[in-house]
């Protein structure tokens, strides 16, 4: 999970956690964000970063219909409702036309997944989360090293989550 974006470029130092054998993580300078907490999974991430939000039963999280299914598990393992939205055919990614269509009273927060090492259009789901007041938490398992512009995919919502497991890297690297 990554800082929000306003926070970490407040701050352009990087924050370095330390786990309970010393060896310090680079998340927070790999994504640039400020702050990084290292979880057992992608699907943990996505769901202790919707509940450290407050984000929870009641609430609906947009996500792609095309994605890993621990996406969708990770919105309902916080209590939300997970509301599946089209993609775009070229990239795979959240369309932004469909996103807005979809938003409710209920919608929480909106979470794209970087699929395919191909980041999403965050300009276009930024802007719709700050005119609805609506969290944008960024899935990046797929996209590890993708950027757009110079600022990598991760580090670009109000929280980012990530996986380190192979199978998400050699997926990626593979298409």
């Amino acid at each position: 999970m990554s800082s929000p974006p306003a926070t970490r470029r407040a701050s352009r130092s990087p924050c370095r956690a330390r786990d309970s054998t010393g060896a310090a993580t680079l998340g927070t300078a790999y994504c640039g964000s400020r702050h990084c907490v290292g979880v057992g999974s992608g699907l943990a991430a996505i769901e202790l970063g919707l509940r450290a939000a407050g984000i929870g039963p009641g609430d609906e999280v947009i996500v792609p219909a095309y994605t890993w299914i621990a996406t969708w598990l990770g919105v309902s393992a916080a209590g939300a409702t997970p509301v599946g939205v089209d993609v775009e055919a070229s990239t795979y990614n959240l369309d932004p036309g469909r996103v807005e269509a979809a938003i409710t009273p209920r919608t929480a927060a909106i979470l794209p997944v970087h699929l395919l090492g191909r980041p999403v259009d965050m300009g276009a789901l930024a802007a719709l989360g700050r005119a609805h007041g609506l969290l944008v938490v960024e899935d990046a398992a797929q996209a590890h090293g993708a950027r757009i512009g110079g600022d990598r995919v991760g580090g670009l919502g109000d929280l980012g989550a990530c996986a380190g497991v192979a199978e998400a890297v050699l997926d990626t690297v593979s298409h």
